[in-house]
């Protein structure tokens, strides 16, 4: 999952705990675990043409997606403009060796949702890894909210999600290997107003999350099969999924959901059977920093986790005190989902490689990959960022 954000817009989190929430429960203690350990690194290079800006200048994190197709795998970075009043643009690095220098593209743009597509200045779409898609446009295009997802370890399907926000008109276009459509489902079979959507690894499942009208709460998942389209189990959540994850494994579904009757900042996570969509378990997690829309979350076996990047920016100019500097900031939190999970891990626990590597917020985003590993994007200077694969959740 992808934080995309448009590049010189300030981010804010509301930052919250509820102690009393969880001062009279069972709570158990996180299980003390060894440091994860790195199974590779790869260095990304980038010509600085924006020299003396600082890391963030250069990079101007807000977005990125990895891709993985076999054996060969991308990164693709959303860059500020070269200028100002330029366009935005796009690094792309395969990471194949020890050092890569980053290829960057001109007006172009990374698409919303987390998906492996690149959008160019004229609206033409291609996948991180090159090919382009055939993807018709219809008049009213420009009105639409288009969302991309795709599979962590699979070619195909890339999804494409297009809606008309309140208005329960949608369409879910899935392209194949050829880059063209193979299946498409939308409100006139399936009416009612579109939310999250997710795919599995290996792309055999597509999960949408909708519920039957703008006005009325409470989601329905519906998931499709990756191949053909078909509908293949529809279960009633009954609230609304802030967050849709497959387990590393495509095994398991997490519904994560607000959990107010404990507390404004809780989170309640409901574990789906991928196969059928039967609820194997529920687990309330105690209270936590509230989550924005599109961070980066995992699942491996019992852990759950998230990470979160906030780019430095200026507060707004309608606040009391004015525009002035913030830092950029980071947070993650690992659950063990037990019976009673205790408090999360947090920054403050890191450990080894992990330790290392999320010092002064460098990490800028975290995926989840084959085995239980973890991937991790970290910027270290102007010229250079590091991707390091750690042998599990950290």
């Amino acid at each position: 999952m992808n934080i995309n954000l448009l590049w010189g817009l300030s981010v804010a989190s509301v930052l919250t705990s509820c102690a009393s929430c969880r001062s009279n429960r069972n709570e158990d203690h996180m299980t003390t675990r060894a440091p994860a350990s790195i199974v590779r690194e790869t260095t990304i290079t980038i010509t600085n043409d924006r020299a003396g800006h600082g890391a963030d200048g250069t990079w101007g994190f807000s977005a990125s997606q990895r891709q993985v197709l076999e054996r060969s795998e991308w990164l693709a970075l959303h860059l500020p403009p070269a200028e100002s009043s330029g366009p935005h643009r796009v690094a792309i690095a395969k990471l194949d060796g020890a050092t890569v220098e980053a290829t960057i593209l001109a007006d172009a743009s990374l698409a919303n949702g987390g998906g492996p597509v690149i959008i160019a200045g004229d609206g033409s779409q291609r996948l991180v890894s090159g090919p382009p898609l055939v993807v018709p446009l219809s008049p009213a295009e420009p009105n639409r909210e288009t969302t991309w997802a795709g599979p962590l370890t699979a070619v195909s399907p890339q999804v494409r999600l297009a809606s008309f926000r309140n208005h329960g008109q949608w369409t879910i276009e899935a392209y194949g290997e050829e880059q063209t459509t193979i299946w498409r489902a939308d409100a006139g079979t399936y009416p009612g107003e579109p939310g999250k959507i997710a795919v599995s690894p290996s792309g055999d499942l597509v999960v949408l999350a909708l519920r039957k009208a703008f006005d009325q709460f409470g989601d329905d998942l519906l998931a499709f099969d990756g191949r053909t389209g078909a509908l293949r189990w529809r279960y009633a959540l009954g609230k609304t999924a802030q967050t849709l994850v497959f387990s590393n494994d495509g095994a398991q579904l997490a519904a994560i959901v607000n959990d107010t009757q404990q507390c404004q900042s809780c989170r309640r996570v409901v574990l789906l059977a991928a196969v059928d969509g039967s609820v194997s378990r529920e687990v309330s997690l105690p209270a936590g920093m509230l989550t924005w829309e599109d961070q980066y979350v995992g699942l491996s076996g019992n852990d759950l986790w998230f990470y979160g990047y906030v780019a430095p920016h200026e507060t707004s100019e309608f606040l009391p005190a004015g525009r002035h500097p913030v830092d950029a900031s980071c947070y993650y939190e690992r659950y063990e989902l037990t019976n009673h999970p205790g408090a999360p891990a947090t920054l403050k626990d890191a450990t080894g490689a992990w330790a290392d590597l999320a010092r002064g917020c460098k990490v800028r985003a975290v995926w989840s990959a084959p085995g239980g590993h973890v991937v991790a994007f970290a910027v270290t200077s102007e010229v250079s960022a590091s991707v390091v694969e750690l042998a599990s959740v950290p």
